[in-house]
C-alpha cells in the first residue's frame, strides 16, 4: 500500500484539483484490498453510523462512517 501511494505525483494531482475540482489517481487498492474493505461492510460493530440513502430521499443504498480504531488499510488511505 505505501509503495503504491509513495508514486503518486501529489503535487500533479493538488494542480487538477485547483483547476479541474477533481483529480483521478491510478487503482490504489489491490483486487484482494477491495474485497477486504467489501467484506467489513456487514461488521457492524466496526462502524459508528449507517446512513440510509432512499430515508433522506438520496436515492437507493447506504453508506456506513467507521468506528475508531479504524481498520489498518483505511487508515493508511487516510493518511
Amino acid at each position: 500500500m505505501t509503495a503504491v501511494l509513495d508514486r503518486l505525483d501529489l503535487p500533479a494531482l493538488q494542480e487538477r484539483l485547483d483547476t479541474d475540482g477533481v483529480a483521478s489517481t491510478p487503482p490504489l487498492l489491490t483486487p484482494a484490498q477491495c474485497a477486504e474493505v467489501i467484506a467489513m461492510f456487514d461488521e457492524d460493530a466496526r462502524f459508528r453510523s449507517t446512513v440510509v440513502m432512499a430515508r433522506h430521499a438520496f436515492g437507493e443504498g447506504s453508506y456506513r462512517y467507521f468506528a475508531d480504531p479504524l481498520p489498518p488499510l483505511v487508515q493508511q488511505l487516510r493518511e
